[in-house]
Order: structure tokens, then C-alpha cells, then sequence
């Protein structure tokens, strides 16, 4: 049994007409294929199952492995070739499409595809590989494909149900066309090529930014500096003017001031020669670009963290010394313990002493022992204890307050030595605090030194200039210098001024720039992050499609699909138990009302038989290619009698389940019950009584 059933989404092709000339036991026969559920019968051996094969081997080119090549099909003792000719309606575009195809291969007998339209007869296809591509293109699967689906008299079906996993996804791997996943990965390859590789702007987008900001730092400091030169300008000028009026005015000094500086100057020189002294044994490259605050912050930080060791040791020092006397204390204690716990055990040995079974007279009074067990009480009794088995008690409670003062004196002992780690830790952190301390007073000292030597010189100049200018002429010459110096003061702040002033305009015009450059890699980078996320989606595509994981997962919603269709089908047909393929072992198996799992196998023929229907059916309804035909060859040959009446219900559901614009169930059958429930019946035998009858007239 066999059929095809086709896809909603696209047109239909509907097989209109079938003609056999010299094929098999046929030297012509034409009959029409009606629409809706068709029978075809007739005695044994007068060729129905030819019908069936000559028709498949018209739409796919191919013929069942049983019969061999297509020669086969060559009528016997006929030298004229066969040929089959199947006539194609399109649904949409009211086409016919009229396929011939030889029963022997040549050039001179090739197979063709002649399109009828508006009147006309137009050849659309010749020679067998453009026929058959054109008409996979037609169906919607290749010309093999259609044929492996619809060919299924042979028993495939049957034996794939009970057919090891090796084969079920051999067979399903060829239906399904796993192989377009390759075509997948190739063409996401050629995408993720085509897809340009760009650089990441991130780091020029930081490295503009970070450039923007200084600028935008030294933009302000330049106005900072403006502004403090143009206020040093303003002053200069009003320096200029006042000695320029003292010029004028000036008169001499008297030579007592002379003296002074000369002394003052002298003592000077003895102060920077000691601190020179100083420095040339110091390493002034260790103070190089520091200034005097940071090396001070420098020395306090590294006192502060002398200062919290000390802290963290006498803290420590007192932590141990604490441990210690606890341990000391624990050990006294225990001494004490094991003293009264010897007293203990002394007077237990001494009550054994003289509670011998074997003395008949009592020691304290020399009397004759009349109960050994209140001689006993006794004895306790004159040393302090009313009952033996308290001084069995003291006895273990002293020793249990040994055994715990000992574990604590070993805990104690534990916390000790903890203890004394961290403090030898924090006195070795000192030692280095302390060096760390040592070389920043001496970086400190060296700076205050310079600082004092800068100051001392300074001063040294200011008196040297000073005295310079306390000669008989001294007051005007130093009138004309200073005036000079801030002549000169005024020249260096005005070309200063002027250089901020370029500065800030080189600034500003690099911002602007800058702020382009910005502009452009900021859509650079959105750019690069649309490439990014479609090169990232599409290598994420192509390793969702990788060779075993894609082809597995293509599968197992297959499978899923496969298991729906089958379900609705056998529901169809009223059977009592749900069949299903394993997405995982790729076997099939079925599920019993109660809910029991068993092998296929388990099937009687009839329920197999029904089953294989129910397979081909939900194949082609996940495959749905685009004709809508179904070829059935004798379906209930091995059926009872009740099972005929399940197949002959089911074939009227599957009939109504075809879609309106008409499609075909073709049945070739001997089963009376079976040919009354279709709707159209074509008699072979009839058929031929009349051709001949034509031919005779």
C-alpha cells in the first residue's frame, strides 16, 4: 500500500488521467482518475497492480526494486516501445501537464513534460534529469524522495515498525533530507564571510575622551593662568609707575647700611656652609620632583603605621602575658585536682587496706567482725564518708576535672602560641615599618635642608644686590635696576600671556576637532556592535547547526511531528493502542490502553497492516509534498473480516479529510466491502471488454 498527501501552503497537482501503452500485459489502456475515494478491481493477474506501478513510474521516472530496471515494463513480444503518459492538473493555474516518459532509454525515446495552457501544447521539459527536475520542483521533494514514500507495497513500512534504530534513521535520514543542515552551515558560512570584520573603537573612544578631558583641565588652567598673569600685569604696571616717580626722587644711603648687610651676609654664608655639609652627604635624587608636603605626608604615614604596630605588639605582649597566667592558673588548678584526687585514691586504698575479708577483728576496736558490709560502712564512716559509692564518685568527678582542665590548659596553649605568631608577625612588620619610618625622615630632613639652603641663598642674593647698590651712586643705580627688572617682569608676563592665549585657541580648535572624532567612533562603534551582534548570530547559528548536535535536534522535531500525525491517524482508524517513534533509541513502540509499553513486533499482522497506513500517512504529512494523491495496493489482503470494516472506516475518514479542491484515493482491491464504500470503481476487466469491442467495430 502506498500514498501521498499533499501541503496546504502550496498548489496542488492533481493526477487527471492515466494512460499504459504496451506495458505489461496492457497494449493500451486510458481511464480516468476521478477525485475522492476511487477502487480499482478485477480478477487476479489482469494487471491492477501494473496500473499503480506504471503510474509511479510516470511521475517519479523510477520502478520497484522487485521488477528491476524499466524495461521490465516492455509489454512481451512487442517490438513497438511502451510508453506511460500521466496527465497533471494545477490547482491554481488550471495548467495540464501532460509527463511521457519510454519504457526503453534513448535519444530517440526520451521522457518529456508538455504543458497545455489557453489551447496551446508548449514542451516545458526534455530528456530524463531536466523532467526530473522539473518535477521536484513541481512536488516539493525530489522525483526518489516521492517515490520512496509512495511505493510502499513492497512492505518497507511494515519493516521499518520492527526495524533496528541503524536502519529507522537510515531510512528516516533519507526521507527527512538531513543533508540541507550542510547547506544550512554553508550558507551561514558565506554570511559570516560577507560580514565585515571591523575594529573595536572602544580604545579610541577612551583614548579621545581621556584626550578631551585634559584638554578641557588645560583649557581651565590656561584661564587660571590668565588670569593670574594679567592680575601679575596690573601689579608690574603700578610697580613700574612708583619707581619710575622714586627715580626722580631717589637720594643716597648711608654707609652704616653697608656694614649691616656686609655682617648680615657673613653669617649667612656660615649657615649655608653647614647646611651644604649636610646635603653632600645626602642622596638628593631620593627627593627629586617631591615636594616638602609629600614627603612629610610620607614620613607621617610611615610613623602612623610604626605607631599602630607598637600598639597592635604591647597589645599582643598583653594578650600573651594574659594567656600565660591563665595557663599558670589552669595548672594550679589541675594540681590542686590531682592532690585532692590522690588524697582520694589514698583513702579508697585505705578503707580496701582495712577492709580485709580476711580480718576477723576490727581495727579500731579489736572486736569480732560479725558483717563484713557494716564493717565496711563503718570504716567509711570514721573517715569521712557515709557511703562508698560517693567516694567512687569523687573520684571519677576529679578525674573528668583533670582530663577538662587539661584541655584547657591545651587550648590555652594553642592560643598562646597563635598569639605569639602574630606578635613575632607584627614585630618583624615593625622592623620594616621602622626602616620605611627611618628613610622618610631622612628624605624629610634632606628636603627641609635644601629648602633651608634655597631660603638662605635667596636671602644671600637679596643682600648681595642690595649691598651692590649702597655705592655713592648705589640709590639711583638700584632705582634704574629695579625699574629695569620689572621692565623685564613686564616683557616675560605679556609674552606669557600671549603664549596661554594660543594655547587656549590651539586647545580650543583641537576640542572641536576632537569632539568629531568623537562623534564619528561613537558611530563607528555602534556600528561595530551591529556587525558584532550579527557576525556573533550568525557563528551561533552555524554552531546550532553543527554536523551532530543540528542534525540531532532536526531529527528529534521531526520525531515529535512524525508522533502527532500518527496519533491523530490511529485515532482515525479506532485502534486501541498509540504508536510512537523514540526520538532518542529511534525505535518504534506502542503504548496499550492500560499504558504499557511493548516492541512493535508485539502487533498482530492486521494491527501492523493498519499501522504501516497510519506511518505512510503522517511521513507525508510532515514532508508535504505538493500532490495530493494516495495509492493503496490491496491494503486488506491479510485483514479478518472485523479488521476490513476498520480499514474500510478509516479510508472514509481519510477521504474526508482531503482537502477541497479535490484529491484522489486510489484503491486497488478484491474486497467487496472495501470496493462499496468508494465512491468511483473502475473495472479492468471491463475496461478492456470495451476497448476491444471499440477496436472489433
Amino acid at each position: 500500500m502506498a500514498f501521498i498527501l499533499g501541503s496546504e501552503d502550496c498548489n496542488m497537482l492533481i493526477v487527471t488521467r492515466l494512460k499504459l501503452s504496451n506495458i505489461c500485459q496492457y497494449t493500451e489502456i486510458d481511464i480516468p482518475i476521478m477525485t475522492g475515494l476511487m477502487a480499482v478491481c478485477g480478477r487476479n493477474g489482469s494487471g491492477k497492480s501494473t496500473l499503480l506501478r506504471g503510474l509511479m513510474y510516470g511521475l517519479t521516472g523510477l520502478v520497484d526494486g522487485s521488477w528491476g530496471t524499466q524495461q521490465n515494463l516492455q509489454r512481451d513480444g512487442c517490438a513497438v516501445p511502451g510508453y506511460v503518459v500521466v496527465t497533471l492538473k494545477d490547482d491554481t493555474s488550471h495548467r495540464e501537464l501532460i509527463i511521457k516518459r519510454f519504457s526503453v532509454s534513448g535519444a530517440k525515446f526520451p521522457d518529456s513534460i508538455t504543458e497545455f495552457k489557453d489551447g496551446q501544447y508548449t514542451e516545458v521539459a526534455l530528456r530524463r534529469k531536466t523532467v526530473d527536475a522539473y518535477l521536484g520542483d513541481l512536488y516539493g521533494i525530489s522525483c526518489a524522495l516521492l517515490f520512496q514514500l509512495v511505493w510502499g507495497r513492497q512492505g518497507q513500512l511494515d519493516m521499518l515498525l520492527t526495524a533496528p534504530a541503524a536502519y529507522v534513521s537510515t531510512f528516516l535520514s533519507s526521507v527527512w533530507n538531513t543533508k540541507y543542515l550542510e547547506t544550512l552551515r554553508d550558507r551561514l558560512k558565506s554570511a559570516i564571510d560577507t560580514v565585515a570584520v571591523m575594529s573595536d573603537p572602544d580604545q579610541d573612544i577612551l583614548n579621545t575622551a581621556k584626550e578631551l578631558n585634559e584638554l578641557e583641565d588645560s583649557i581651565h588652567n590656561s584661564e587660571v593662568q590668565l588670569e593670574t598673569t594679567e592680575a601679575q600685569l596690573a601689579q608690574l604696571y603700578s610697580q613700574k609707575e612708583e619707581l619710575e616717580k622714586k627715580v626722580s626722587a631717589s637720594s643716597l644711603e648711608d654707609a652704616k647700611k653697608r656694614a649691616t648687610l656686609q655682617g648680615q651676609m657673613q653669617q649667612l654664608e656660615i649657615q649655608i656652609r653647614s647646611v651644604l655639609m649636610v646635603l653632600e652627604k645626602r642622596d638628593l635624587d631620593m627627593i627629586k620632583d617631591k615636594t616638602l608636603e609629600e614627603l612629610g605626608n610620607t614620613y607621617t604615614t610611615a610613623r602612623d603605621r610604626v605607631v599602630h604596630a607598637q600598639n597592635i605588639i604591647a597589645t599582643k605582649k598583653q594578650e600573651v602575658a594574659s594567656i600565660e597566667n591563665q595557663i599558670k592558673l589552669a595548672d594550679m588548678e589541675k594540681r590542686g585536682v590531682v592532690h585532692e584526687r590522690a588524697n582520694l585514691k589514698a583513702t579508697k586504698e585505705r578503707i580496701e587496706a582495712v577492709v580485709n575479708y580476711e580480718n576477723t577483728t576490727c581495727e579500731f576496736c579489736g572486736g569480732q567482725i560479725q558483717n563484713m558490709n557494716e564493717y565496711r560502712s563503718h570504716v567509711c564512716a570514721k573517715l569521712g564518708y557515709d557511703d562508698p559509692a560517693v567516694l567512687d564518685q569523687r573520684l571519677s568527678d576529679k578525674a573528668q576535672s583533670e582530663a577538662i582542665i587539661a584541655k584547657h590548659i591545651l587550648d590555652l596553649g594553642s592560643d598562646k602560641e597563635r598569639a605569639e605568631i602574630l606578635l613575632e608577625d607584627w614585630q618583624k612588620n615593625l622592623k620594616g615599618y621602622q626602616e620605611i619610618e627611618a628613610s622618610a625622615k631622612v628624605n624629610l630632613d634632606t628636603a627641609q635642608y635644601l629648602q633651608r639652603y634655597n631660603e638662605y641663598d635667596t636671602q644671600y642674593r637679596a643682600l648681595e644686590e642690595e649691598l651692590l647698590s649702597c655705592s655713592d651712586t648705589a640709590v639711583d643705580e638700584t632705582l634704574a635696576s629695579n625699574l629695569k627688572a620689572v621692565t623685564l617682569q613686564i616683557t616675560s608676563a605679556e609674552q606669557q600671556k600671549e603664549f596661554l592665549q594660543r594655547k587656549q585657541a590651539q586647545d580650543t580648535g583641537r576640542t572641536a576637532e576632537l569632539k568629531r572624532v568623537q562623534e564619528k567612533l561613537e558611530a563607528e562603534k555602534e556600528q561595530f556592535d551591529v556587525n558584532s551582534s550579527a557576525r556573533k548570530v550568525l557563528i551561533q547559528l552555524r554552531d546550532v547547526f553543527s554536523q551532530q548536535r543540528a542534525q540531532a535536534r532536526y531529527f528529534a522535531s521531526k520525531a515529535v511531528e512524525l508522533n502527532q500525525h500518527l496519533a491523530a491517524f490511529l485515532e482515525l482508524s479506532g485502534m486501541t493502542f498509540n504508536l510512537r517513534l523514540d526520538p532518542d533509541t529511534r525505535i518504534f513502540s506502542y503504548t496499550t490502553e492500560d499504558g504499557y509499553e511493548h516492541p512493535t513486533a508485539h502487533l498482530s499482522g492486521a494491527q501492523k497492516n493498519i499501522s504501516a497506513v497510519a506511518l505512510q500517512m503522517a511521513l507525508v504529512e510532515v514532508i508535504k509534498p505538493n500532490i495530493n494523491l494516495f495509492l493503496f495496493d490491496e491494503p486488506s489482503e491479510s485483514l479478518d473480516v472485523e479488521n476490513k470494516i476498520v480499514m474500510s472506516e478509516l479510508f472514509r475518514r481519510m477521504n474526508r479529510l482531503l482537502p477541497s479542491i479535490g484529491g484522489t484515493m486510489l484503491i486497488v482491491s478484491r474486497d467487496e466491502q472495501l470496493i462499496e464504500s468508494c465512491e468511483n470503481i473502475i473495472n479492468i476487466n471491463q475496461k478492456e471488454e470495451e476497448l476491444n469491442e471499440a477496436r472489433s467495430s
